[in-house]
């Protein structure tokens, strides 16, 4: 009986023993499990994470794909020099222009939408390309404003009167739009500007109150800051200001009578067409917008970009009499002094802006331009905004101050028609082209 009890126990000790060598395997392969899947899961997150730097680094280099190669208007192929990396333009088209077709060279797998091109209207028009690959689904998006000319502007010599049969058999639809726009005068007249300049820089058009839409082709990203001024004809009226269709916030400040807003180039504005609203509003809720497009360029060694500054003498820029009598001449001490910061040879233009004659006899109003003692320009005040001189040279790094003499002269005529009345006038200062 005592050696059964042995063996049982023997047996049992076995069995005990066997059981404790399973349990510890089994913890050495739970143990093991739990290491392989720890590395596991770090193999997986740094696969997953270098998976993902290399979707994102492919992607980098799907978006450099070069999408369009060229893109022009037919009717105007010298309208700007095209960039792939520049998003938008805005070019300048005659009166009666209804249509513009375009050339481009796309990549072999590309497609190309365009949008807009017909049914142009007089002033602002908007073209919207897209073109995608259709292998990536990478796509590249622009916007060609197109700027139709009044007919008042469509004999400046800035702009291309370049044009095809087609445009011109449609020019009916742009006369309709006049009439509209000559039926809207009266309403709108309250709602005009009186001034508008960007400070150092032309517009491709001459400004008038009655015309909505200006371009500024001389400007570059190196440039630091951009004025732009302008005046309310009613200052019992508001504005408010978009840039790139977005409001813009700050305050303007002021230089007289006149509103002015300080963009920074380099941070506000975008290479190409950034388009400024400025809507004019009264308290009734009409409104009147003008847009202004600033076309900025790449700054490039071989540019010349000529900066001029404007000082007055003797006043504060107007040029101005009233209550003289025949036979009167003023001193000629007012002028301006014309100085060309840059490092190129400039020609300049001078102007009579802002211009108001009250006088009846106007052929009696005379005036003359002097430089270095010398009479450069003599002739008639105008009784609206017209050229003084242009084409005058001004050397690089220098500056040159023009004097004006007025002269009210007797004559055998009624001159008494005009006791009280006034001439009043500013000078404005552009680069020729």
């Amino acid at each position: 009986m005592d050696m059964d009890n042995e063996e049982l126990k023997k047996d049992l000790e076995e069995q005990y023993s066997m059981l404790e060598t399973e349990i510890e395997e089994d913890k050495k392969k739970k143990r093991y499990l739990v290491v392989f899947i720890f590395f596991l899961v770090m193999f997986l997150l740094m696969f997953g994470t270098t998976f993902s730097y290399f979707k994102i680094y492919n992607g980098r280099e799907e978006i450099k794909e070069v999408l369009v190669k060229d893109l022009y208007i037919n009717e105007k192929k010298d309208a700007f020099d095209f960039d792939e990396s520049i998003k938008s333009y805005v070019v300048s088209m005659p009166y009666g222009t209804t249509k513009v077709t375009f050339g481009y060279k796309i990549c072999e797998n590309c497609t190309i939408d365009i949008t807009g091109n017909e049914n142009l209207k007089t002033g602002s028009n908007e073209i919207k390309i897209k073109i995608i690959n259709k292998d990536t689904k990478i796509e590249d998006d622009y916007i060609i404003y197109i700027i139709v000319e009044n007919k008042e502007d469509n004999n400046n010599p800035n702009n291309s009167n370049d044009n095809n049969s087609e445009n011109n058999d449609d020019s009916n639809d742009n006369s309709n739009n006049d009439d509209k726009n000559n039926d809207n005068e009266e309403i709108n007249k309250d709602l005009r500007l009186k001034y508008l300049e960007v400070t150092n820089h032309t517009f491709l058009t001459e400004f008038s109150p009655n015309n909505n839409y200006y371009i500024t082709n001389d400007i570059f990203d190196n440039e630091d800051s951009l004025k732009i001024k302008f005046t309310l004809f009613d200052e019992s009226n508001t504005f408010k200001l978009k840039l790139n269709g977005v409001d813009v916030e700050r305050e303007t400040t002021k230089d007289d009578d006149k509103n002015v807003l300080d963009l920074n180039v380099k941070t506000e504005l975008i290479l190409g067409a950034n388009k400024l609203e400025i809507i004019v509003c009264n308290e009734k809720g009409n409104t009147n917008t003008y847009e202004v497009y600033l076309n900025v360029k790449h700054y490039d060694d071989d540019e010349k970009v000529i900066n001029l500054e404007v000082e007055p003498i003797n006043g504060d820029g107007t040029f101005s009499f009233s209550n003289v009598i025949p036979g009167w001449e003023s001193d000629g001490m007012q002028g301006i002094k014309i100085t060309n910061k840059s490092n190129y040879d400039a020609y300049i233009n001078l102007k009579w802006t802002e211009v108001l004659n009250e006088f009846n006899n106007k052929n009696d109003l005379n005036f003359e331009v002097k430089y270095n003692n010398k009479i450069i320009k003599s002739g008639y005040l105008p009784d609206k905004d017209t050229y003084i001189i242009k084409n005058l040279a001004l050397k690089a790094n220098s500056s040159n101050t023009y004097y004006f003499k007025y002269k009210y002269l007797y004559t055998d005529s009624d001159q008494n028609i005009d006791q009280g009345k006034t001439f009043k006038a500013r000078i404005q200062v552009s680069l020729q082209d």
